[in-house]
């Protein structure tokens, strides 16, 4: 059974009925996300295909597509639902900052690799 983002929100409304806002917040923060790990992965496999010598960018990409994804979700549950638990607020500025930090020390480690000199 696939599970969709429709019926997440069914239920959360069921959970917010039943428990309260507070509770059915907490409640859906310790479910697995949906989807974007299977994006990530997919998307690994593909870059794996092209370029096969690029297994640190496919890791730093999965961290990225996993992170961002979350942020994504995080963003929406504060917005839409007015999330505010700790747990959905404060995980924002690591979901955005971890992955980028990431990216900048990979962008930074292959401009170096390109001027190490190679003994003959």
């Amino acid at each position: 059974m696939t599970i969709t983002d429709a019926d997440r929100h069914r239920l959360y409304d069921a959970l917010v009925a039943t428990l309260g806002e507070q509770e059915a917040a907490i409640l859906m923060e310790h479910l697995p996300p949906v989807g974007w790990a299977d994006v990530a992965i997919g998307v690994l496999g593909i870059g794996c295909a092209w370029r096969r010598d690029g297994w640190l960018t496919a890791a730093v990409v999965v961290l990225a597509i996993c992170y961002w994804g979350d942020a994504i979700g995080h963003i929406m549950q504060y917005t839409v639902h007015d999330n505010t638990a700790p747990d959905n607020v404060w995980a924002i500025p690591s979901d955005i900052i971890g992955p980028l930090l990431a990216v900048v020390l990979l962008i930074a480690y292959r401009r170096m690799s390109w001027r190490v000199p190679v003994a003959a």
